[in-house]
């Protein structure tokens, strides 16, 4: 029989997924799998029938697939090793109030990344990294702070060097007033690893508008800018679109349909004739995608994928448009290997997080060493050289839903910024810790729910807070005659992140 906190993992699962499937929980849930599967029973039974059941109750299709009970037997196996060492390593909370500082769930990821002393702090801040509040809880939710976590994040703080500290010019120490918004609060946030996302409404409270602002504009431009020719492909394109916006207003959308639109659309961009790739790869770009654009509204895919397609279609017929950006860049660009071969080949996984979230296991002669913990598999990772430019996460939301799901909030809110910081601590580690490419560094993280999309910039301009800087979200049209100019910012948006990271990859 499933308890209360069963059918609550459960019910948020089938929530926040279009397409549940048993195999799709226990990847996401394999711990909570093992720690919770009643005496007597088998994971391989108990799981498939419970999630069956409760899928039932909530009115949800549940994908069934053929490996469903193979895949979760053999990942709970594979995990148990794991969990048993885990368990030996903690310890259990004692009658007598003692502290278990050594369970996982109750640590805050409290990652710190500085340029001015890096070598001085980071092992410490990294000793009290929190697996779990990085992994599938901090997708679904912001979890409950317990006072063991409370406690980790004032003992990191402390070890803060005050001369160290980002000071604004009123005197003014921004981790401070990070710390003691953190210290009142009793869910997560991404305060607790010192991330500041400058449009979070939260630091209104906290900060002067001067200082907001100053926080804002200290040390360069978010993202970097393209050059001429694409303003000018780009400036052909807004005429265009406003061009049909005249006359359609002028033939009082009796005569003009999107159709029309997609054909203008279509000669501006194939006017130049054939870009030549070699030549210029960002101009050849903007082309090729524009008349996969095209073509997606002229076939209507958007319609289907908006009221029929799964993640999985909104992913591939829209977004991976995107990722081409970077081929000439030779960065890979690799996406979250989905559930129906996860159980035959890997998945995607982050090897930032991977080392984090590893780097605490040693040969101490007191417990076993520890089994490996796989680290969180974003939607999408940029990488080269072993190191991480950037993230993606790509959500969709029912058909008759709309609005910004909880998935979307959390996520934006707090998983990427997490990723972030981790891959900006690899990225880091792996150019020595130079002040000069620390500054410049940016990691780059996609948002992408619906037809929604915003970036995430996240750098470390000062002292120990990485600060996250956003752009407004934009949406494609489904409709091909309700085309508005927002698609365009979001091929502009993609190629400036490019020219971002390609600026990077030249500093490093």
């Amino acid at each position: 029989m499933a308890t209360e906190e069963i059918q609550k993992v459960i019910h948020d699962y089938l929530n926040n997924h279009d397409r549940p499937s048993v195999s799709g929980f226990a990847h996401e849930h394999i711990e909570f799998i093992i720690n919770n599967t009643p005496d007597g029973e088998s994971v391989e039974s108990f799981w498939p029938k419970i999630i069956n059941k409760e899928a039932i109750n909530l009115n949800k299709n549940l994908f069934l697939f053929i490996y469903d009970y193979i895949y979760i037997k053999a990942t709970a196996t594979n995990t148990t090793a794991f969990i048993t060492a885990n368990k030996n390593n903690t310890v259990s909370d004692n009658d007598d109030g003692s502290d278990n500082n050594n369970n996982n769930d109750n640590n805050i990821n409290t990652t710190t990344i500085t340029a001015s002393h890096t070598a001085d702090y980071s092992q410490s801040s990294l000793s009290s990294l929190g697996k779990r509040s990085r992994s599938s809880s901090s997708k679904s939710d912001s979890c409950p702070l317990t006072e063991d976590m409370k406690n980790n994040f004032k003992e990191t703080f402390d070890k803060l060097k005050d001369e160290n500290k980002w000071c604004l010019k009123d005197g003014v120490k921004v981790e401070d007033v990070m710390y003691r918004y953190g210290a009142s609060c009793d869910y997560e946030h991404a305060a607790h690893s010192f991330i500041l996302n400058v449009d979070d409404p939260c630091w209104q409270t906290c900060f002067s508008p001067l200082q907001l602002e100053e926080i804002k504009m200290t040390k360069e431009e978010a993202m970097a800018t393209y050059g001429d020719d694409c303003k000018k492909m780009f400036g052909k394109l807004y005429s265009t679109v406003k061009e049909f916006k005249r006359k359609e207003a002028e033939a009082l959308s009796e005569t003009v349909n999107g159709e029309e639109l997609i054909d203008m659309l279509f000669e501006e961009v194939t006017r130049p004739g054939f870009i030549n790739p070699r030549q210029n790869y960002d101009l050849y770009w903007i082309q090729k995608t524009m008349l996969e654009i095209l073509d997606s509204y002229r076939y209507r895919v958007f319609e289907w994928v908006k009221k029929e397609g799964s993640e999985m279609d909104l992913m591939t017929r829209v977004w991976m448009m995107l990722d081409k950006v970077f081929d000439d860049m030779m960065i890979q660009t690799r996406r979250f290997q989905k559930l129906i071969f996860s159980f035959l080949k890997p998945p995607n996984k982050s090897i930032a997080t991977t080392i984090v979230d590893n780097q605490e296991r040693a040969i101490t002669g007191l417990t076993a060493v520890g089994a490996k913990i796989c680290s969180i598999r974003p939607d999408l990772v940029l990488f080269k050289n072993g190191v991480e430019y950037g993230v993606a996460e790509c959500g969709k939301t029912d058909g008759d839903v709309e609005g910004i799901s909880k998935k979307e909030i959390v996520e934006t809110s707090l998983h990427c910024p997490k990723i972030t910081k981790s891959m900006f601590h690899h990225a880091s580690s792996r150019c020595d810790n130079d002040k000069k490419i620390m500054w410049a560094l940016r990691i780059i993280c996609y948002c992408n729910f619906d037809f929604r999309m915003k970036v995430l910039i996240m750098d470390n301009p000062e002292g120990y807070v990485c600060r996250i800087r956003s752009t407004q979200n934009y949406e494609i049209s489904t409709v091909s005659s309700m085309l508005s100019c927002e698609l365009i910012p979001i091929l502009q948006l993609t190629l400036k992140s490019k020219l971002t990271v390609k600026k990077i990859y030249g500093t490093n």
